[in-house]
């Protein structure tokens, strides 16, 4: 079974549309969790709405925050609320509440989604300026995806700014677990992806392109607005993640990652 999380926070008109996708895309056996924080942009009345509207053929789940949370606070407070319905090896997918399931996921590819059980799996990604003009088909396939975990992170850092989105990969909920204790120590959100891929236990990364997801690209987006010494920052942060995880083995690429780790440090302190 397949569980699509989808959070919430000042969604505006554009959560109708990823809400609709996911009501209409989704195969019937998939169970939906929508995760509202706060109500500042009367999301939960838009809910409330539209679901009277089609007959729900998935089951639904809704959370609602007493407050509105900073992004790293929604994630721990959403890791509560799922683990009171799923197990750690419940498949979740990500959809972010401004983009869209294009394609109807067809049952008989959900074996193929969840057939690893340690295994992150990448979407087909459709990138759209926010007017919703059509920009490039990025494939994360494009980096050899099917590999093994360090020879993933070595071609990422040599493919240099690829675009990063959650929305359409899938995880088990063990791995989303991980991943929010490393959100516990993060400062900004880049690599969110390459964190759930290398989560210690995950064996295997693969790219399903029967999951194709429209992803709004802006110029006000969070990654953005990430300055440059935080970028360094985050970067030395996220080696430490992988040594520390032991992703990082192979000899030749350790040695590379230590070297790279001063080098970040030299240009972060040049940028202090």
């Amino acid at each position: 079974m397949l569980n699509i999380l989808i959070p919430v926070y000042k969604g505006g008109s554009l959560f109708l549309g990823a809400l609709n996708s996911a009501l209409t895309k989704c195969p019937p056996s998939s169970r939906i969790f929508i995760s509202f924080n706060g109500e500042s942009d009367d999301d939960y009345a838009r809910y409330l709405a539209y679901q009277k509207t089609i007959q729900l053929r998935n089951e639904v789940f809704v959370n609602r925050t007493n407050a509105e949370l900073p992004a790293i606070q929604h994630a721990m407070n959403m890791k509560t609320w799922l683990g009171k319905h799923l197990s750690d090896r419940d498949k979740i997918m990500f959809l972010c509440h401004d983009d869209e399931i294009l394609a109807e996921i067809p049952q008989e590819s959900l074996p193929d989604v969840i057939e690893h059980e340690d295994c992150v799996t990448f979407p087909e990604w459709h990138l759209h300026d926010v007017s919703g003009n059509f920009i490039e088909i990025k494939k994360i396939s494009e980096i050899n995806l099917n590999q093994d975990i360090e020879d993933f992170i070595f071609d990422t850092f040599r493919a240099g700014d690829i675009y990063t989105n959650l929305s359409g990969i899938v995880c088990n909920f063990r791995s989303l677990k991980k991943y929010c204790r490393w959100l516990k120590i993060k400062k900004t959100g880049a690599r969110m992806e390459f964190m759930l891929a290398t989560a210690s236990h995950v064996q295997k990364i693969r790219c399903e392109n029967n999951i194709k997801v429209k992803i709004r690209k802006s110029p006000e987006s969070d990654g953005s607005k990430i300055t440059i010494k935080n970028y360094y920052y985050d970067e030395m942060n996220f080696i430490i993640w992988l040594l520390t995880n032991f992703r990082i083995v192979k000899y030749n690429n350790l040695k590379s990652s230590l070297y790279r780790f001063f080098e970040l440090y030299k240009m972060y302190k040049i940028s202090c």
